[in-house]
C-alpha cells in the first residue's frame, strides 16, 4: 500500500527487474535463538541502536471496520509485509497525521493490522487473527503456490513518503514489534510490499534493509 492516492509509478511491466527474493528470513535455532538471514546486500546507511533488554511494547488498539476481514478459524502466520504510506491530500507533516493516515485508508477501504508513526508509536489497527486488506495481489517470490499473502501475513504500515526517511524512531519501534512476532511464531519471512507485487509496488520507500536486519538480530540474539 502506498500514499493512498495508490500511485506508485510501478505500472511499467516492460522494465526488466531482478530476480526477487524476500529480504528476511527468520529459522530458528535448538537453543532457542533465531538466525536472522538476509537478501540484502551492502552495509547499513547509518547507526542506529535498539535496547535488547526492551521486550515490552507500547501498542494503542483502534480497530477499525473496514479493510480486512474475520477469519473463520485460526489463522497460520508466518509472513510480514514491510509497507510505507500518507495522505497526499495534505502538505508537509499534516500527510503523516494518524487521524489523516486512518481517514485515506478508510476511504480506499484498505487495512494493515499496525501503523509505526513518524514518532514510532503503533496503532493496531486490525486484530491478528482477521485477515488484513493489506497485500492485494500478491505472490512470495520462493512460494508462489501459497497465492495471496494476504491470509498468511501480517501487515506492518509505516507512516513516510517518497521525499522523506523513515525515522530511527520507527526503525526502532519496527523491530521491537517484528521481534515480538518472530518470538511469538508469526514472523519467518519479512518482506517489502514491492517483493510480492512489483507490477504495482515500490514501497517500502527510503527502507534501509541491512540497517532493519541488524537491528532485528540485535533483538533476536
Amino acid at each position: 500500500m502506498e500514499k493512498m492516492k495508490l500511485t506508485n509509478n510501478s505500472n511499467d511491466t516492460n522494465v526488466e527487474r531482478p530476480q526477487l527474493r524476500s529480504e528476511i528470513q527468520i529459522s530458528p535455532r535448538e537453543d532457542g535463538s533465531f538466525e536472522v538471514q538476509s537478501s540484502v546486500e551492502g552495509e547499513a546507511k547509518r547507526e542506529v541502536r535498539v535496547d535488547e533488554t526492551v521486550d515490552a511494547i507500547e501498542i494503542r488498539k483502534e480497530l477499525v471496520d473496514f479493510g480486512h476481514e474475520k477469519s473463520k478459524e485460526e489463522r497460520s502466520i508466518d509472513t510480514v509485509v514491510v509497507h510505507t504510506l500518507y495522505n497526499d491530500a495534505f502538505e508537509g507533516d499534516e500527510r503523516f497525521d494518524m487521524a489523516n493516515i486512518i481517514a485515506i485508508l478508510r476511504q480506499h477501504g484498505f487495512a494493515p493490522h499496525y501503523v509505526v508513526g513518524r514518532a514510532g508509536e503503533i496503532l493496531q489497527m486490525v486484530e491478528e487473527n482477521d485477515v488484513a486488506w493489506h497485500a492485494g495481489k500478491s505472490e512470495l517470490p520462493e512460494d508462489p503456490q501459497r497465492g495471496k499473502v494476504n491470509p498468511f501475513s501480517l501487515g506492518i504500515e509505516l507512516v513516510n513518503a517518497e521525499d522523506t526517511e523513515i525515522t530511527d524512531e520507527q526503525y526502532r519501534s519496527l523491530a521491537n514489534l517484528v521481534a515480538q512476532k518472530v518470538k511469538e511464531g508469526h514472523a519467518r519471512t519479512i518482506v517489502s510490499h514491492a517483493t510480492i507485487a512489483p507490477e504495482r509496488k515500490t514501497n517500502p520507500w527510503n527502507f534501509d534493509w541491512a540497517l532493519f536486519g541488524k537491528l532485528l538480530a540485535d533483538k533476536l540474539k
